[in-house]
């Protein structure tokens, strides 16, 4: 689900023709599916037009200075063109009540700020500062710097290194590919190139550089470096191929805490916040930590990826459809953007939940 803000991005890009090719079907397809986007984006695209049209504009832009001017005195106001305002600071939320909503329609812009306020992401609340500078590039394949494995027994290496990433995860990240591809959610990594993964019950902590951000879902490609990734096996799960249903089981294995956490639900609706097509809903209660984490199938498919719950409904949570992100790693690797191996992934069966989770975990991992 895109905020407000990421809505503007999005159409004025595509207004522009500042959109990739190869996303514009993409943007156009969702349009048809998504009633809620494409009554925003024909708000958005008349607005935009009659701003930047109007005789009226200057004097608009002088009130809206004015104003910001008593709200946030000391803070810049910048208008980067005619058809798309933004501001720095905490006064653009004066700019989207000019284009999104009727200023005089009350009823209309409360309900939709409550409405964008039960939408909540699920990264930790306070993120990492603590950042960890990890060597991917030399032949151990990722230590931390700062150590000499020479001078130090393996264990306390291991220690050493866990000890410099800050207890508490921002999100959670999964691999999906045993040459080094990971998946997590795009609002954790939104300001990042580079995060740590970490896994303290196998020991493995290094960095991995964030590849790709979808400019209309939220979730992004992660690859760590390739001596890293010759650590491990053939990843021990596949995607689903099929669309889930309502009353389906599901579980997922993340990092709400230091500590991997295993949480079931049920599919409760095949739409997501405001029927979004692309998200389905869950009823399973997720704490902030769970976003990025995988969800699965009772079998250990690979169905989605967490992405927000509901602040207002107990035990409602959005996850972001398996298909779309699987379309869109299929793109990227026919088109060799990445080179993202899925063939030597494999599903084994296991008579109980707990044989599933016990093969799944050392593949999802704590992301700072």
């Amino acid at each position: 689900m895109m905020k407000k803000s990421e809505q503007i991005i999005l159409f004025d890009s595509y207004l522009s023709g500042e959109m990739p090719e190869d996303e514009k079907p993409i943007f156009e397809e969702r349009l048809t599916q998504d009633a809620m986007l494409h009554a925003e984006f024909d708000e958005y695209r008349m607005l935009s037009e009659e701003i930047s049209e109007a005789a009226e504009y200057d004097e608009f832009q002088q009130k809206l200075g004015e104003v910001h001017r008593e709200l946030y005195p000391g803070r810049q106001l910048i208008f980067l063109r005619p058809k798309f305002l933004w501001i720095t600071g905490a006064a653009a939320s004066i700019v989207l009540i000019f284009l999104f909503m009727n200023p005089f329609d009350t009823v209309r812009k409360g309900k939709a700020m409550q409405e964008d306020h039960e939408y909540h992401e699920l990264a930790s609340e306070e993120e990492s500062t603590n950042m960890v500078k990890v060597d991917t590039g030399s032949e151990d394949g990722g230590k931390l710097t700062g150590i000499n494995p020479e001078k130090i027994t393996e264990r306390e290496l291991c220690d050493s290194l866990m000890a410099q990433v800050p207890k508490r995860p921002y999100g959670t990240s999964f691999m999906i590919s045993n040459n080094g591809y990971f998946l997590t959610s795009k609002h954790l990594v939104k300001n990042k190139n580079i995060v740590v993964l970490q896994h303290r019950e196998t020991k493995k902590t290094f960095e991995a550089e964030v590849v790709y951000r979808d400019s209309l879902l939220d979730f992004a490609i992660l690859k760590c470096h390739d001596a890293v990734a010759g650590q491990f096996d053939a990843v021990p799960f596949k995607f689903y191929r099929h669309e889930l249903n309502l009353g389906d089981v599901v579980f997922t294995l993340g990092y709400p805490k230091s500590d991997i956490v295993y949480t079931k639900g049920d599919v409760s609706s095949e739409t997501g916040f405001k029927s979004d097509s692309n998200y389905i809903e869950i009823s399973m209660p997720a704490n902030p930590g769970f976003s990025g984490a995988p969800l699965l199938t009772a079998d250990g498919y690979l169905a989605g990826i967490i992405t927000a719950n509901n602040s207002n409904k107990q035990s409602v949570t959005y996850v972001l459809k398996h298909d779309y992100i699987l379309e869109k790693i299929e793109a990227l690797s026919k088109n060799d953007s990445l080179n993202i191996d899925l063939h030597r992934n494999y599903l084994r069966k296991h008579s109980q939940t707990s044989g599933t989770i016990k093969e799944l975990r050392p593949y999802i991992f704590e992301l700072h």
